[in-house]
């Protein structure tokens, strides 16, 4: 089956696509960001932008930036330890962003969301993140983590990129990660296994192959990518699951005339019917 096949169909003008960057591609899986790593993410929404897709980022890494200010070595399990790096972070990661998207003539805005918006205010939400992309500014999405508690938590930004995804009726969310997608005989270690490039429906099985992370400064794995994936697939929203360390994203994606379809380096969640 080829890719084009594989993929949203929409009848809109524009494309729309989301793209999650989780915690362990712009750190590394330390506990700070690395200059080069959000650079590289900034680099490909550039391109995108300039193919004539609207591109929200919805971005881990507030906490990550918030430990070292801190002094803490770790993520910490206390709320309002969690708390504090996030309202530390928060400010810290949206300059480095702002500062790399100038590099490239791009303005950025910052949104942070509970799962409250979600419920009471959806529409003003969607109305928001149009008339960014109508000024050309890029949208980052967050989860509000200086205020979230249990009972309005996503838990991570995995499960929030995929409802971001479904509200914006995206052609696709593509989700960044430090693995190259999802794998069968994986190994933790050295990163490595039988890739899946094809998932046609998200069943026990494909759900058998998640895994947890190690990492420092996450708490995202790939059993929270495979539920995100669910959310999108049954709304109608393929999803990418693809290495964010590469230097170029194999991912002429959209199905329409002036791209060329072709196989992705990762792994395409399929889109059931909405």
């Amino acid at each position: 089956m080829g890719w084009r096949h594989c993929l949203k169909r929409s009848s809109k003008t524009s494309k729309k696509i989301v793209i999650k960057v989780g915690s362990s591609v712009l750190t590394g899986g330390g506990t700070s960001i690395v200059a080069e790593n959000l650079s590289r993410i900034v680099r490909h929404i550039d391109r995108f932008v300039k193919e004539g897709i609207d591109v929200i980022l919805v971005t881990s890494g507030a906490i990550a930036s918030g430990l070292s200010v801190l002094g803490l070595k770790k993520r910490p399990s206390e709320l309002s330890e969690l708390q504090a790096s996030a309202a530390v972070g928060q400010n810290i990661l949206m300059h480095a962003y702002s500062i790399e998207f100038r590099k490239y003539d791009l303005e950025c805005a910052q949104i942070l969301l509970t799962k409250d918006d979600f419920r009471d205010r959806k529409k003003y939400l969607r109305n928001t993140i149009d008339t960014l992309h109508k000024h050309k500014i890029v949208p980052i999405i967050n989860e509000n983590d200086s205020v979230s508690v249990d009972e309005i938590k996503f838990g991570d930004n995995d499960i929030l990129s995929a409802h971001v995804a479904v509200l914006v009726e995206a052609d696709c969310l593509l989700i960044l990660t430090d693995i190259g997608g999802l794998y069968e005989n994986f190994d933790a270690k050295t990163k490595t296994g039988k890739l899946i490039e094809i998932v046609e429906k998200i069943d026990s099985r494909i759900e058998k192959l998640a895994c947890g992370t190690d990492n420092a400064s996450c708490v995202g794995g790939m059993s929270s990518k495979i539920e995100s994936a669910k959310i999108a697939t049954n709304d109608g929203v393929p999803v990418f699951l693809t290495s964010g360390f590469k230097d170029e994203l194999k991912l002429d994606f959209l199905p329409v005339s002036n791209f060329n379809a072709h196989r992705a380096d990762g792994t395409i969640f399929l889109a059931g019917k909405k």
